[in-house]
């Protein structure tokens, strides 16, 4: 429950109007790239859309540059906590806030492309069945100049929703989601620090199907003062293992250690923590794989094998350094032969395994020396 006596609500009065979308930006002295990031807001071609800022009590120039937006257009709002919340409590009071019957991301130092809020409104239209949308994304650094074109994301809801399941895929400067479905599940968990917007949208999936539009219609900032910057990997990454671990047990029914959370985790570049808890990181992989395989089409079933075989390959990676290496890459091994034999992956006609993903082309001799040996997968209990 909010406690709405915490907040000071200010907006500009525009009571009666009923936007579709609703543009929510968290802002905390966020004065070097608001302007910008609103500016970004104006120019798009589709107009039936506010936006809803939350001031988590900046002590910067943040408040005078959103006064000055919401005084000279009424689509611009405003909320101004009395204190500093932190990230997760300004989205869920934005949630509450909003009017939208969507919900579009923008972070209060990344850009919109003009055509975001049209293409994602557009297909929200045409595909009924969809609950949150994300795109393909650029990145920029703090004085604008462009650092990567394009940063292609899954677009798959299969795909999605597997990463979902055992990481992050979606940069939440892209994402817009039906507002009444994040409601439904509960909204931004106000118990997490980080990584309450992997935490919303893996909830989110859950009441419906995922999909990317594949254009960029957003750039992610990349400077010194961003909130990824200003905390360690490792704070960060104990509450992704978290929302990972609780994950796997909605996936799996199951109970599953914060270890083995961390082996699965699919965003990590830590090494296991023992040889039990890599097994059972393989185990759970291909668990939750066979689930979702199940229900899958031809072109699904790849997808998703490609998606289990990355995972299973940085696994490697991660480990390979263990002492105990070695005693484990047959059993490793095994889940290879299963994705490449069991369930016929033929990686060699998918250069997306390489060029999509960044699987090392080291893998390749391997890859093609199990593809052309017998099929040996005992050790996971599938097929002879």
């Amino acid at each position: 429950m909010i406690d709405t006596n915490s907040l000071s609500l200010r907006t500009s009065d525009a009571n009666h109007f009923s936007p579709r979308v609703t543009v929510m930006v968290a802002c905390y002295n966020g004065e070097k790239y608001l302007a910008a990031a609103f500016d970004s807001l104006l120019a798009q071609t589709y107009q039936d859309f506010e936006v809803l800022v939350i001031d988590d009590a900046s002590t910067d120039k943040s408040a005078a540059i959103v006064e000055k937006y919401v005084k000279d257009d009424s689509r611009f709002r405003t909320v101004r906590l009395d204190r500093n919340h932190g990230v997760t409590y300004s989205r869920h009071i934005g949630l509450m806030e909003a009017k939208g019957e969507f919900i579009a991301i923008l972070d209060q130092d990344d850009l919109c492309e003009a055509r975001r809020l049209e293409l994602q409104v557009a297909y929200f239209d045409s595909h009924p069945e969809i609950v949150v949308l994300g795109s393909y994304y650029g990145i920029v650094d703090a004085r604008d100049r462009i650092v990567r074109k394009m940063k292609r994301e899954p677009t798959d809801d299969i795909e999605i929703r597997w990463r979902l399941t055992f990481g992050n895929c979606l940069i939440h400067s892209t994402v817009m989601f039906r507002r009444d479905k994040a409601i439904e599940c509960g909204g931004y968990d106000l118990a997490l620090i980080h990584g309450e917007d992997m935490d919303l949208l893996a909830k989110i999936v859950l009441t419906g199907k995922a999909a990317s539009i594949p254009e960029r219609l957003a750039f992610w900032r990349q400077h010194a003062d961003s909130v990824t910057q200003s905390v360690s990997n490792d704070e960060r990454e104990s509450y992704y293992i978290k929302i990972v671990q609780r994950s796997i047990r909605t996936a799996l029914a199951s109970d599953v250690s914060l270890e083995t959370a961390a082996s699965a985790y699919i965003n990590s570049n830590s090494p296991s923590a023992s040889v039990q808890n890599f097994q059972q990181a393989l185990h759970i992989l291909y668990k939750v794989f066979l689930q979702l395989v199940e229900q899958a089409n031809g072109r699904e079933a790849k997808i998703l094998s490609r998606a289990l075989m990355q995972s299973v390959l940085r696994l490697k990676k991660r480990n390979k350094k263990n002492s105990w290496w070695r005693s484990q890459e047959t059993c490793w091994e095994s889940y290879l032969q299963a994705i490449l034999h069991v369930h016929r992956y033929r990686w060699f006609f998918d250069p997306q395994l390489f060029f999509i993903n960044h699987v090392s082309l080291s893998h390749v001799p391997q890859l093609c020396r199990i593809s052309l040996a017998r099929r040996r997968v005992d050790a996971i209990g599938v097929g002879q």
